[in-house]
């Protein structure tokens, strides 16, 4: 009887690590799951770029990237026949953290700042129109 008990609490427990969510295959960013549905930010961004018909969009690609002990996020837009659309680099609150593009002079235009510290880009969402 006691080793019928063992067996089953160790098929419990094999069946509960088997199929539980595994750190290395979850997306995570700013310490929660799922950012794109967990960050209100975000997720306000994807609803207003999937709806959003007076812009032309060609294309919008949302990056994430570690930066600084933390994450940072990219909404990049493209258009066919336009060129360097000014781009705002986000934190974990929403907060603007750089600005790049929108031909601004070399000295302005803080991406490269921001990318050689940037590492890990992970494609989170994307649209085609």
């Amino acid at each position: 009887m006691r080793l019928l008990k063992i067996t089953f609490l160790l098929f419990c427990i094999y069946l509960t690590t088997s199929f539980s969510c595994k750190k290395e295959t979850t997306l995570c960013g700013c310490g929660k799951e799922n950012p794109i549905k967990s960050i209100e930010w975000l997720d306000y961004f994807i609803h207003y770029y999937e709806n959003d018909k007076s812009q032309n969009w060609d294309e919008v690609n949302l990056y994430m990237y570690d930066y600084k002990n933390s994450n940072a996020f990219i909404f990049e837009t493209k258009r066919i026949g336009t060129y360097d659309l000014p781009t705002s680099i986000f934190d974990c609150e929403g907060k603007t953290i750089f600005i790049c593009g929108g031909l601004q002079p070399p000295q302005l235009d803080s991406c490269s700042t921001f990318y050689k510290s940037a590492s890990n880009e992970k494609l989170l969402w994307s649209k085609k129109y």
